[in-house]
This record gives C-alpha cells, structure tokens and sequence, in this order.
C-alpha cells in the first residue's frame, strides 16, 4: 500500500473539460490510480462546472482552461470566484503552461499537462490538492479569529512593520488617537505619534533592536493623538 494513500473513502473528482477523448483519458488514469478511489462526474463548460460544484457533491475539480463558454487564466479565476472552498487542479496542453503557471500563482492547487497524466501521477495530485486547501483554509480561519480577537480586545493594539509602519490599528487604539478607520492613520513610523523626548527613546529602542539586543517588554510612553494632545501609554513588545 502506498504511504500517502491517506483515505479509503472516495474522492468526488469534477473534471470540467469538453473534449471527449481528454475525458476518456482521465477518467481511465484515474480509474488505475493506486492513490485512492475516485468517483467520477464530468461536465463540458464552465457555467455547468461551477453549478455541479455548487450541490457539494465535489472534493476536487480538474479544470480545463479552454472550455467553449471561457478560455485561458480567466477560466480559473471565474471558477474560483464562484466555488471557494473546493481545491482546483488545472489541466493544459503544453501549449498552454504559462496560463497554468499563471493560475497557480492566483491559487491552484497545482497544474498537469493532458499528454504526461498516469494513474499515480493524477491521484497524488489529487490528494495533495484536497490537503494542502484543507491547511489552507484552517490557516484563514485561524488568521481570522486571531483577528477578531484582536479587534474585540480592551486593549488598543497596533501592529507595525519592519520600519515601524502601522499595518493594523484596533478599535479601541484608533479611538485613543482621534481616528475613525485605520485608512485615516497615517502609514508612517509608529515613533511619529511621540513626543519629540519619546521619539528619541524610540529610535534608541530601535537601533538595540536592530543589535539584536533585548527590549524591555512594558515600557510607558508619550504619545500625540490626531489634535495633538499627549496621551500617556503603555508599549507591550511582543
């Protein structure tokens, strides 16, 4: 038995693909894949494609990008708008491995060229591609509770860049320096919010940073909200 062969339940492959002896061709490779088994739906356009999709009767799609109803990258990025979840792997002839690469990039899973698929090859893919969108979402899940937790914090938080940029400012934070939406915050160093004393402390914090020495964690600060009145602040580096 194969080592990756991770389920014994079956794999609902779409292929969306109008070419009949493309269809024939998979479907026979993935009949003699040793990876898995595979249950088999195939649909000829993109619009009939994204609408089997939509039932949830799918765990991967094969996805020709030259169907009559759209043709090239635009193909996978309609797809994808529509169907969100479901991991994509593109199908192209070798005339067509640029477009491939393009809708990798933009989030396939991954590509295969129509000529080189056997059995193993397209089953492993397969597996590979439902995982690795598995991890993926988890990550955005997790990324976006992290989020909400953050936003939801008593506490004003702010994130900055490796140049001290602000990227995310929380509600309560932008609420302490007088702006409505972290689009009003001006996108320049934190220390341009301190006093002219704690701006010093701040580039002096940051040149220990940059010697890899260590900061202290809690540090109380000065700094100067958007009418420019002083506020004094605690600074938690993490």
């Amino acid at each position: 038995m194969k080592e990756d062969k991770i389920t014994s339940q079956p794999i609902r492959v779409l292929l969306v693909e109008d070419d009949s002896a493309d269809q024939s061709l998979t479907k026979h490779a993935l009949a003699k894949s040793t990876y898995g088994s595979f249950e088999f739906n195939c649909m000829d356009t993109l619009k009939k494609g994204i609408e089997f999709a939509a039932l949830g009767q799918t765990d991967v799609v094969l996805l020709d990008l030259n169907l009559p109803d759209s043709s090239g990258v635009d193909t996978f990025q309609i797809f994808k708008l529509h169907v969100t979840k479901i991991p994509i792997v593109v199908l192209s002839g070798l005339s067509n491995k640029e477009e491939s690469l393009k809708a990798v990039r933009l989030g396939a899973q991954d590509y295969l060229i129509k000529d080189h698929i056997e059995g193993d090859l397209l089953g492993r893919s397969l597996i590979y591609a439902i995982e690795r969108k598995k991890a993926e979402i988890k990550l955005l899940e997790s990324e976006e509770n992290f989020r909400n937790s953050m936003d939801n914090s008593p506490m004003g938080i702010r994130i900055v860049d490796q140049n001290w940029n602000t990227v995310y400012a929380n509600p309560v934070i932008l609420n302490m320096l007088g702006y409505k939406n972290i689009n009003e915050v001006p996108r320049n160093p934190l220390y341009a919010h301190y006093t002219a004393q704690e701006r010093e402390r701040a580039k002096a914090r940051g040149e220990k940073l940059a010697k890899g020495e260590p900061l202290q964690t809690d540090i109380e600060v000065d700094i100067i909200d958007k009418d420019g009145a002083i506020l004094h602040s605690s600074f938690i580096s993490r």
